[in-house]
Formats: structure tokens, C-alpha cells, sequence
């Protein structure tokens, strides 16, 4: 039967097996507070398994997790009011454009964008399958939701659930393939609405890759995974956006391999949606704090900079001037 480590048994063995220091009360504390097959196993790599970051001692792990806990901590109110605050500017959009609050009405002249391409064409067929598979899974939502207190009212009146009502379940995921549902025409409303540069997104579509990448960051955060090295990116998530920052916010190589980068599009955000700048900055200041804070105590330059690349101050300070 294979043998059950106590915490002193997983200290000797970080020790004489892993050849990381750890001792004292302290270190037992915080090791038995973070966990050593969530802390160290997760921590003991940069991205992928097996690029290691060569750590000596537990004060290293404890900095990186608690630069990592604290990152998630600083990001996750951003994310929820951007989630939010998207899905409440789509919705008026689309019971502007559909005239009308009822799903089944708005999904035939909203979510229909692929018919802004010929039946030939491949990207038909694929949103037209996306299209039908999403259109089953938000029925079978809204049939395990028979008792929420919101889709619950309509379906016990015997009416149709409202557009407003199905939001109110709507995972972020959801509303990604949602949004890429929809027609040319509304992708840009709602570009133009938020003054994405539209010279720049003749397509409408900069919104949806951004979402798509903030949907994974956000999936990653609530569930306590970690951040720090971006190994929950998406590998659409890319080149569009790349040039996107590159061109309007002058900033070079987002490329999204950085948790920075992450900094700079969840900033962008709250600027599109009107967020006062001081409260933007202030979100950028918390994250320069926290990277000083790794920088003194991982007590490795080599790897602070596999985490925090050489030229992510540069980018901060682009996006600065920019706001």
C-alpha cells in the first residue's frame, strides 16, 4: 500500500528529494495552508511541464503562489464587471436591433452571422453548426433552470423566457459563442458603440477574440487554477489582437505569452467601457506592486524574468501614457 506523507515527510522529502529548502514552523504553516500538490506541484514549472523553473527554496514557491493568488485576487473584480457590463450593452443592442425581448424571435434576426457568408463558403457551415449547437445547449440551460427564481416566473406563467432572463444564466463561455453568433451588422454596432478602432475591425470581430481570451483568464480564476505563467491560454488568442495593441495603444508584442499582456487587454476593457482612469491606474499600480514583491522575495533573477519578461515595465508605462 503506498504510504501516505505527513507534512514532515513532504518537508524531508522537498529537502533530500526535490532540493528545496524548507524549515522551521513557519514554513511548515504555510505549506500546510497552500498545499504541497497545489503549491509546489503547480508552481514548479513555467507554463508546460517540464520547462522547470530550477527552484531552491520554499521561499521561492511561496512567492510565486502568492504572486499568483494575489494577481487572481486584483483581476477578478475587473473581469466580473466586464463580463457584466458586455452582456448588458449586447443585450441592448440586440432588443434595439430585433424589436423584440423574446429569445426565439431575437435568435433568427440577431444570431445569425452566417449568413453574411455564401452557403459555399466554409465559415457558413461552421457557424451555422456553432449556431445550432448553442441554440440546443441555452434550451437544455434553460430546461435544468426550470426552478431558478428569474426563468422559473416565466416558465410557470406559461411564457416565453425573455432575452434579459436567459442572461441572467448565461455563462461567460456562452455569451463568447453567443457574441460570435451574431451578424455583421450588429458586431459592429456594438464595435462602434464602445469606439473600438474600427479602421482596424472592419469585420466586428476584435471584441469577440477579446472575450474569448478573457473567458479562459476568468475560467482559470474561479477556479483557483493558476495564472501566473498563462498556462490556461487559448491558442486562438493571438496574432488579431497582437496588431491590434501594436496599432492603437502603440504597445509591442502582445502576445498574450505573459500574464502582463492579460493586464493590458483587462485595462483596455474598463477604458472602452468608460471606467474612470484613475481606477485603471490604479488597477496597473497593483500589479507593478506586485511584481516588485516578486522580484524581492523569489530571490532568482533568472526566474523573475522567465515570469515577469524584461520589457513588461516598458508596456505598463505605454499603457499609462495611453489612458
Amino acid at each position: 500500500m503506498k504510504k501516505i506523507r505527513t507534512t514532515n515527510s513532504l518537508m524531508k522529502y522537498l529537502r533530500d528529494k526535490k532540493g528545496i529548502y524548507i524549515n522551521g514552523s513557519r514554513e511548515k504553516n504555510v505549506l500546510l495552508n497552500i498545499g504541497y500538490y497545489h503549491a509546489y506541484k503547480g508552481c514548479r514549472f513555467y507554463n508546460k511541464k517540464g520547462d522547470n523553473l530550477n527552484l531552491s527554496g520554499f521561499s521561492q514557491v511561496e512567492a510565486i503562489y502568492n504572486f499568483d493568488s494575489q494577481t487572481k485576487a486584483i483581476i477578478y473584480p475587473h473581469i466580473m464587471f466586464i463580463e457584466t457590463a458586455l452582456k448588458n450593452r449586447m443585450l441592448q443592442a440586440i432588443v434595439e436591433y430585433g424589436n423584440s425581448d423574446k429569445f426565439v424571435d431575437l435568435f433568427e434576426t440577431c444570431f445569425n452571422g452566417h449568413k453574411d457568408f455564401a452557403p459555399t463558403n466554409p465559415t457558413h457551415f461552421k457557424l451555422s453548426k456553432k449556431r445550432a449547437d448553442l441554440k440546443a445547449k441555452i434550451y437544455s440551460d434553460l430546461a435544468k433552470n426550470y426552478d431558478h427564481r428569474i426563468i422559473g416566473h416565466f416558465y410557470k406563467k406559461d411564457e416565453q423566457v425573455p432575452i434579459w432572463a436567459l442572461f441572467e444564466i448565461l455563462t461567460l463561455g456562452d455569451f463568447s459563442r453567443l457574441y460570435e453568433c451574431l451578424n455583421k451588422d450588429l458586431r459592429l454596432k456594438l464595435s462602434q458603440e464602445l469606439k473600438v478602432n474600427t479602421s482596424l475591425d472592419s469585420d466586428g470581430n476584435t471584441l469577440k477574440v477579446a472575450i474569448y481570451a478573457l473567458k479562459d483568464l476568468r475560467n482559470s480564476v474561479a477556479h483557483n487554477n493558476f495564472i501566473y505563467d498563462n498556462r490556461f491560454k487559448n491558442d486562438n488568442v493571438g496574432f488579431r489582437l497582437t496588431k491590434y495593441f501594436n496599432i492603437e495603444l502603440g504597445i509591442p508584442n502582445v502576445t498574450f505569452q505573459s500574464i502582463c499582456d492579460y493586464i493590458i487587454l483587462i485595462a483596455y476593457l474598463l477604458k472602452l467601457l468608460k471606467v474612470p482612469k484613475n481606477e485603471i491606474k490604479k488597477f496597473i499600480k497593483q500589479f507593478k506592486d506586485l511584481i516588485d514583491n516578486l522580484y524581492q522575495n523569489v530571490n532568482s533573477l533568472s526566474i523573475y524574468n522567465k515570469i515577469i519578461p524584461t520589457d513588461t515595465f516598458n508596456k505598463l508605462t505605454i499603457l499609462e501614457k495611453f489612458l
